[in-house]
Formats: structure tokens, sequence, C-alpha cells
């Protein structure tokens, strides 16, 4: 009876790892679920890890030049045209090619990233 049982973990355990490939970023942190909403999901992500340096008030005086503060900044760099600046640099680093941030803290939480990441391939709407 134990065999059996050892045999059913096993294959359980073989079957709900062998099919890790993932279409988007919901698919690979369930903690993301359904419409995201700039306002309610990815602003408070942006003023928690970002705006310390990509705000209004020190964008400039930083040396980034980036301000995050507004949805008229954080779209135009989640944009495909801007080559998707905000998501490149959150992203992870070893397969950004781009300054990864933030910058001298930890990244965003594997969540947070891909809150950001479906909001982008949402359309990135101000919602």
């Amino acid at each position: 009876m134990v065999r059996f049982i050892f045999g059913l973990l096993c294959a359980a355990l073989i079957m709900s790892t062998s099919s890790c490939l993932y279409q988007n970023a919901q698919d690979a942190y369930p903690c993301v679920t359904g419409t995201v909403s700039f306002s309610k999901d990815v602003e408070p992500i942006l003023a928690a890890n970002c705006y310390l340096c990509h705000s209004q008030a020190n964008a400039f005086s930083s040396g980034q030049g980036y301000r995050l503060d507004a949805y008229s900044f954080d779209s135009l760099y989640a944009s495909p045209a801007s080559g998707d600046i905000l998501y490149g640099n959150i992203a992870d680093p070893n397969i950004s090619d781009v300054s990864h941030m933030p910058k001298n803290a930890a990244s965003l939480s594997p969540c947070d990233i891909a809150t950001i990441k479906t909001w982008i391939d949402q359309g990135y709407k101000n919602n």
C-alpha cells in the first residue's frame, strides 16, 4: 500500500512539473488574476518601489530622467514603441539587457512583476 501511494505521489509530481511552459505572466504566477487595474494594482507597486527615484520631485535630480508617478509616463514606458522600458527594467536581470530596477534595492516580487506584465499585455490601460 505504501508503494502504491508513493508511486501515485511521484507520478503526480512528474506530471505537475512536466508542463512548465508559461504563455503569459498570469500562467506563471497565479497571484495575478483577471483584469489588472492601473490605479488599484500597478500604481501602488510603482509608488512603493519606484517613486523614490522616479517621481516629479527627483526624477531629474537623481540623474534618472524617467518619471513613473503619472499614468502618462507609465503608459509611455510600457509601450512597445519605447522598447518596453518599464517591464525590461524590472524583469529578471538575466533576460534583460537594460538596467535592472529598483537600483540598489531588492527586486520586485514575482507577483509584482507579473502584475505589471499582465497590465502591459492587457494594453496598459488607465483603469
